[in-house]
């Protein structure tokens, strides 16, 4: 069933599956810690994705959104960029504040404690990065460096560099996120952080048997964080 974001249709898919499933896993990116805690008073196991509320009575399986973004800018740096711009992704979004929480922490061990004047707001489509990026561009002075929200919001950026005549990544380095099998045919090809989206979905699908089998012990609900993989290719 899917929800399509919206809460009210979310509640109400919950209630049509409550007691006709043995369980249930749930992906509630979008829900606050109310809305979230509201489906955990079925007695239907359940096992929570990309969710980020505190204090839940379940089993939560995140990707390591902060790992990933700190990873692909401690990359960046490495290569000796210092004017590294952050497209953000929505701001309601936890995955983008993770993913800013992972960037400045990159930044700040490299001694760049303020970033504000290098975060600009994006999102997560193609249209949004091709905007970000022609402001990016226009900035004085003008960054080195692109940590796009994810890699739809890259490619966007890279068309938009592409239209102004600033060549990646010899005038400016692009980094996407997610790892769309399509990053790999850009020109030049993405260097990205790759989710292992069917990793996810095995461990919530394995944790939720086992809860299921009585196999846990009583183990208390845990938080989980999936790794992530910085994949560098030429962009």
């Amino acid at each position: 069933s899917t929800s399509h974001q919206k809460p009210d249709e979310f509640r109400k898919a919950i209630q049509v599956l409550d007691k006709r499933v043995d369980g249930l896993i749930v992906m509630a990116p979008q829900l606050d810690a109310g809305g979230t805690a509201s489906i955990l008073k079925t007695e239907t196991p359940v096992v929570l994705l990309n969710t980020y509320t505190e204090g839940l009575s379940a089993d939560v399986f995140n990707f390591d959104n902060f790992a990933g973004s700190k990873a692909v800018t401690e990359h960046l740096l490495g290569l000796g960029h210092r004017r590294i711009a952050l497209s953000h992704g929505p701001q309601l979004s936890r995955d983008a504040q993770e993913r800013a929480r992972g960037y400045r922490d990159a930044m700040g061990a490299a001694g760049i404690a303020d970033t504000s004047a290098l975060e600009f707001q994006g999102g997560y489509t193609r249209e949004a990065g091709y905007a970000t990026a022609q402001e990016i561009a226009a900035a004085d002075p003008r960054p080195t460096a692109i940590v796009a929200a994810n890699d739809y919001s890259a490619m966007g950026a890279m068309s938009a560099l592409r239209d102004l005549g600033i060549s990646v990544p010899d005038e400016m380095a692009v980094t996407g996120f997610d790892g769309l099998p399509s990053g790999q045919y850009t020109v030049p090809p993405l260097t990205t952080v790759r989710v292992p989206i069917g990793e996810i979905g095995r461990r919530a699908v394995t944790r939720l048997a086992a809860r299921l089998r009585g196999d846990d012990d009583g183990e208390p609900h845990q938080k989980h964080f999936v790794p992530v993989e910085l994949v560098v290719r030429q962009s």
